[in-house]
């Protein structure tokens, strides 16, 4: 289990790279790293990868890189087509996406590994109300609209003693699909009572109670602004800005936190993915710890064309995965490693990008 000592030291690893006082990554590459990366994919990963580039320009000086959020499936056909150097995802590689890869990356094609674990927290504008405790079933039910009012005996039976108040639910949510919504989707599945509701496929049903919002970036202004309203965010939009619920998984309540999290994704599953890369499943819904949550996975190709931009590329991943940037995303981004495990896989599948090795 994580723990607070851990969590400090993560903290203090993060300022010092900042600050760019000392080495936060693997590569060993002199003045071998230079030039400019192109990264396309899921707006999930904004805030991870701002608090990567920063530490990994500071750490290799003649480097930049420019990201454009404009989505998991961009940043594939991106990847794909050779219009990006690395792709970041909201879930992994398919078979037939390592098939596509291969016509910008060559005969062994892309792979993808998870550099990040973001919670997912329900949050709700309630005045007055603190800790409500939901499950899957009413949580569903309110998404359904099958439960309009905070008052509901269904939600007084989960909070006995709480006062709730006489207010209509108002749920929100954003009409784009994302891997947030499929995580989201997996957990309203999650329990015996909700095992049989239609899956979602990263997207909301058109037929969704409440209010919609056309990008997920509109998601917190509408929460704010809409008294009673409900809405699935992660956890940096979620800030301190609203309260959250806890949540139930397996027979417990939990309550949305970085120890909780790491709790569930310590207890995951690692295992191959295609083309070589590492699929991170959470045991959503079932715990232990908070398991609420969805992988982010940056998508690489085993070879570039140019030995130049392969050692750059490299020099990225082996940053990100390493101690100093997941440090970074952990405190500037407020997300959660992978496991152990995870990174150990992953740096091993970093390994395999082609480099051209300089005689020393």
């Amino acid at each position: 289990m994580r723990c607070k000592p851990r969590r400090q030291v993560l903290a203090l690893l993060a300022s010092v790279c900042a600050l760019g006082l000392a080495s936060c990554s693997a590569a060993e590459y002199g003045t071998g790293v230079t030039g400019s990366l192109t990264a396309i994919g899921s707006i999930s990963q904004m805030g991870s990868i701002s608090a990567w580039q920063q530490g990994w320009s500071k750490e290799f000086r003649q480097t930049s890189l420019r990201f454009s959020p404009d989505g998991d499936a961009s940043g594939r056909d991106a990847l794909f087509r050779g219009m990006a150097h690395f792709a970041s995802l909201d879930s992994q590689l398919t078979t037939n996406d390592w098939e596509l890869s291969k016509a910008a990356c060559g005969p062994e094609g892309a792979f993808a590994i998870p550099t990040s674990v973001t919670a997912v927290g329900v949050a709700y504008n309630v005045a007055g109300l603190r800790n409500v405790r939901l499950d899957q079933a009413v949580l569903a039910a309110m998404f359904e609209g099958k439960i309009t009012r905070w008052d509901d005996q269904k939600i007084a039976d989960l909070n006995p003693g709480t006062a709730l108040p006489d207010m209509k639910i108002v749920p929100v949510w954003a009409a784009g699909g994302s891997g947030l919504t499929q995580a989201v989707g997996d957990y309203l599945q999650s329990s015996p009572e909700t095992a049989a509701r239609p899956p979602m496929t990263g997207k909301w049903p058109a037929d969704t109670a409440g209010q919609s919002v056309a990008t997920y970036a509109d998601l917190a202004t509408k929460v704010d602004a809409t008294a009673g309203a409900v809405a699935f965010m992660d956890r940096a939009s979620i800030g301190t800005r609203f309260s959250t619920a806890t949540v139930k998984f397996g027979e417990d309540f939990v309550k949305v936190t970085d120890d909780a999290l790491g709790t569930a994704v310590d207890s995951g599953t690692v295992s191959e993915a295609p083309g070589g890369g590492v699929q991170l499943t959470l045991h959503t819904g079932r715990g232990p710890g908070y398991s609420l949550g969805f992988v982010g996975y940056q998508a690489f190709c085993h070879s570039y064309k140019n030995p130049a931009l392969a050692r750059l590329v490299k020099s990225w991943a082996e940053y990100v995965t390493g101690e100093g940037g997941q440090a970074n995303s952990s405190y500037f981004a407020q997300v959660v490693s992978p496991s152990v495990a995870a990174l150990e896989r992953s740096r091993s599948a970093v390994g395999t990008i082609s480099v051209e090795h300089d005689d020393k």
